[in-house]
């Protein structure tokens, strides 16, 4: 059986519990899994463990971290709690059944929590980013941009599209709205699922 444990050190979840903020990040693991196929794909062919093993990380692997730092936070009656989900977490994506599941599982299990623990002056939120300008967006765009024969700018902007901004995200950007769910400014936020899309989720196809 395939432990999460194996990609998130619970101890590490204690070192940083001590903080007012804990940032739940599992993108990273996931992302190498869905390159390596796992849980990939449409749904009638869907490889089951590597569907298990994306939902691992990208939830089970949320809800232990969050259980984890909780027992501390919950008698300091204190504390916020930021999961990152993803605008896959908010529709049906075709061939990303484990991702966008996972995702989707993330948001209500940030709602969930928020109603739960509120009680004792915690918030959880959590933060839905399309694209963002890293090595791991810009990589295989520009990998595809050359298998095509064409301008990795030309491919940005095919990207870009469907984005009301026509451009992606920041990761600076991402980073600005973190921060404002871990300061004093958003204490009466929580419960809410905060999107970084540059407009992406605005006009979804």
């Amino acid at each position: 059986m395939f432990h999460c444990e194996k990609y998130l050190n619970l101890g590490e979840c204690w070192k940083f519990s001590s903080k007012s903020v804990i940032f739940s990040e599992q993108e990273v693991t996931a992302n190498e899994i869905k390159r390596q196929g796992g849980g990939g794909g449409p749904v009638i062919n869907l490889d089951i463990a590597g569907w298990k093993e994306t939902l691992d990380i990208n939830l089970t692997g949320t809800l232990l971290f969050c259980r984890a730092t909780l027992k501390d936070m919950i008698p300091r009656r204190s504390g916020s709690i930021i999961n990152i989900s993803s605008v896959a977490g908010m529709y049906g994506v075709p061939g990303l059944a484990s991702c966008s599941t996972s995702k989707w599982g993330v948001i209500g299990l940030t709602q969930t929590m928020a109603i739960e623990v509120g009680e004792y002056g915690i918030r959880v939120n959590s933060i839905s980013p399309a694209a963002t300008r890293t090595e791991r967006f810009e990589t295989p765009q520009k990998m595809f941009a050359e298998a095509t024969g064409i301008a990795y700018e030309d491919r940005l902007k095919q990207t870009t599209a469907h984005y009301a901004l026509k451009r992606i995200a920041e990761p600076s950007e991402t980073a600005g709205v973190a921060l404002f769910l871990a300061s004093d400014d958003s204490s009466a936020v929580t419960g809410h699922n905060l999107v970084v899309s540059c407009g992406f989720h605005a006009v979804h196809p």
